[in-house]
């Protein structure tokens, strides 16, 4: 977990990324370093729940996928909400770089990873 926070401390031409007329985030070194973080956090519990048996791996793929899913269209109707009324008409078109932004720069919970691993759970529980 140390070294995956360590790559927050990289820099590299292209910390700015994600900028745009959709927001400016954080920098992408920070932003890999905090899925990273979750990634690597998760792993130990994920490889505990591979080598269970099938039906509990398979359960708890889709409770993971769900759970991951159910952020997802939490953060994308928070910005259809937020984002959307609060701008000029002429940056809607920029609507899905900033639905992609802010799935990108949530990090304070996994879920991006909770779909990465329920997925995962599912296709080698198979």
């Amino acid at each position: 977990m140390h070294g995956a926070i360590l790559i927050g401390t990289l820099s590299f031409s292209w910390s700015h990324l994600a900028c745009g007329p959709w927001g400016c985030g954080p920098r992408a070194e920070d932003l890999l370093a905090c899925h990273l973080f979750w990634i690597v956090l998760l792993c130990a519990p994920m490889y505990g729940l591979m080598h269970c048996s099938g039906v509990f791996c398979t359960t708890a793929g889709y409770v993971l996928t769900g759970v991951g899913g159910f952020m997802l269209c939490g953060v994308v109707i928070f910005e259809l909400i937020t984002w959307l009324p609060a701008v000029d008409s002429s940056l809607y078109a920029y609507l899905p770089q900033r639905l992609l932004y802010s799935v990108a720069t949530f990090v304070e919970l996994p879920m991006l990873q909770f779909l990465l691993f329920g997925i995962l759970c599912l296709k080698f529980n198979r």
